[in-house]
C-alpha cells in the first residue's frame, strides 16, 4: 500500500524503465522493515543524533550559524537606502502623533484646572484666617 508522508522505511523506486517519458519516483511503505526494525539509511537524523559533545556546543554552533547568515543578509543590504513611507504608514504615524499631543494637552489643561482649585483653596483659606 502507497503512503505519502511517512519519511522512514520508505522505498524510493522509478517508475517504468522502458517508459523513458515518466520520471517521477514512486514511495512504498515497507512494513517488513519496519517490523524488523532496519533503520533507512537516507532518512534525515534528528538535530543532534549522533553527536558527541555538549549541549553548549551545539547551541553556540547552532548561533554562529544564525548569526553567520544575519551578518550575510546586513552585508548585502548595507547599501540600499531605507525605505520610504508610503501613504499609509505617513498617516498612522500623523494620527498617533496627534493622539499624542491631544493627550498631553489633556493633561496639562487637568494640571492647570488642578492648580487653579488649589489657589482658590488656599487664597479661600487665608481669608478665613485673617
Amino acid at each position: 500500500s502507497g503512503s505519502d508522508g511517512l519519511g522512514y522505511y520508505l522505498d524510493v523506486t522509478k517508475g517504468d524503465p522502458e517508459d523513458e517519458t515518466e520520471t517521477s519516483a514512486v514511495s512504498t511503505y515497507d512494513m517488513d522493515k519496519h517490523v524488523r526494525g532496519e533503520e533507512d539509511p537516507e532518512a534525515p537524523l534528528p538535530p543532534g543524533y549522533g553527536r558527541v559533545g555538549c549541549l553548549g556546543d551545539l547551541l553556540a554552533e547552532n548561533k554562529a550559524k544564525k548569526q553567520e547568515a544575519f551578518d550575510a543578509m546586513v552585508h548585502a543590504n548595507r547599501f540600499q537606502p531605507p525605505k520610504a513611507m508610503d501613504d499609509d504608514e505617513y498617516a498612522f504615524l500623523g494620527e498617533k502623533e496627534k493622539q499624542r499631543r491631544d493627550a498631553e494637552e489633556a493633561r496639562k489643561a487637568a494640571e492647570a484646572e488642578a492648580e487653579a482649585q488649589f489657589r482658590a483653596a488656599v487664597a479661600q483659606r487665608a481669608s478665613r484666617v485673617e
